[in-house]
């Protein structure tokens, strides 16, 4: 009797359901890997730029970077920084200004007094494919290019106070604004976040986790940072919709992320828990947690 070599249809096809049913058991686990890798690099990143901002404040006079509150310029003749919205807290550059520490704010100051070495630290690897607030689509060397306004991933310093501030370019005019609230260390409350991922819609979430567990970093004043992972925030971003031009959303979503990085629970409705004093001459604003 001739002796069988090779494999028969039937053991070829048991042995490729075999491996196929090994691959569905092993993605799973390969992909939430490297979401964990992404958000531990985002981690990472958020760490050295608040321990940037600490090292600036310590050579500024308690100052943290927020252009010393004056609107595309850090020169007081310039009038004071009017945060007329949330993208705003994403800025490094804005349009028609050069690259100079005069003309670049928050986390670009950062990098332009060299407090941070890595312009990718600026952003989270997650979203460096986005259009508007990824690394990848800046004109290079960034952020160098006078026609774009360049932003961060990452939300810096992200509260506010109504008052009232010198007009841009016409100083001694002034008029209603919004300034930040808490431009310095020692006024800056350890339970408000630093930094934060980018907050929008429910498209553009950074951690997304296939939709099951969407995660955002959050980073506090002393420098530890905290993943918070919440579908009810990201259902509330489907429902309310996107936060880039609304300060009420976006404020929302940052004290849904922030009640949840300090260990409290979140209890409908989501909407209305924040309380602004305008209080800039006593060094920043209050904020009420949801309650």
């Amino acid at each position: 009797m001739k002796k069988r070599s090779g494999f028969t249809l039937v053991e070829l096809l048991v042995v490729i359901g075999i491996i196929a049913v090994l691959i569905a058991m092993l993605l799973p686990a390969l992909q939430r890997a490297r979401e964990q890798a992404v958000i531990t690099t985002c981690q990472s990143n958020m760490r050295q730029i608040a321990l940037a901002s600490l090292i600036y404040a310590q050579n500024n006079r308690d100052y943290l970077p927020v252009p010393g509150q004056f609107w595309r310029s850090n020169n007081p003749a310039n009038g004071r920084h009017r945060m007329q919205g949330p993208l705003v807290t994403y800025e490094v550059k804005s349009n028609a200004s050069p690259f100079a520490i005069e003309r670049v704010v928050q986390i670009g100051l950062l990098y332009a007094t060299k407090f941070i070495q890595n312009p990718e630290s600026a952003y989270c690897p997650g979203g460096l494919d986005d259009k508007d607030f990824g690394y990848n689509w800046f004109p290079k060397p960034w952020p160098m290019d006078n026609a774009t306004t360049y932003r961060s991933s990452y939300s810096y310093n992200p509260y506010y106070n109504d008052g009232y501030i010198e007009n841009y370019n016409n100083t001694g005019v002034t008029q209603p604004g919004q300034i930040a609230a808490f431009p310095r260390v020692s006024k800056y409350p350890k339970t408000k976040l630093l930094l934060v991922d980018l907050i929008n819609d429910a498209a553009s979430i950074t951690h997304k986790g296939r939709g099951v567990r969407p995660a955002w970093n959050a980073a506090f004043i002393d420098g530890h940072v905290v993943t918070v992972i919440s579908p009810e925030i990201r259902q509330q971003f489907i429902i309310q919709g996107s936060a880039n031009n609304s300060w009420g959303r976006f404020e929302n979503y940052r004290d849904m992320i922030e009640t949840l990085a300090n260990g409290f629970e979140l209890t409908p409705p989501y909407t209305g828990r924040v309380q602004h004093q305008p209080r800039p001459e006593q060094g920043g604003g209050k904020t009420l947690y949801h309650p």
